[in-house]
């Protein structure tokens, strides 16, 4: 029972693991296409950025994700 139990687990891990390795895999491959924009996610960086930092105040444009292609 416990071996088959482990054999679970560990197949459940492998599993997880080789979705983790295809989303990464998508999302690399959408920023070799470009810039990704996070304009749905803005006010929450610029709630996150102003609370960490009280002495200064941000106001975002626009966000995006991409690849650095220098570093």
């Amino acid at each position: 029972m416990k071996r088959k139990a482990l054999k679970i687990i560990f197949l459940s891990l492998v599993w997880v693991a080789v979705i983790c390795a295809l989303l990464g895999a998508g999302v690399y491959w959408r920023l070799t296409q470009g810039p990704i924009s996070l304009a749905f996610m803005g006010t929450s960086i610029e709630d996150a950025i102003n609370r960490k930092l009280p002495n200064l105040k941000i106001k975002l444009g626009e966000a995006e994700l991409e690849l650095d292609n220098e570093t």
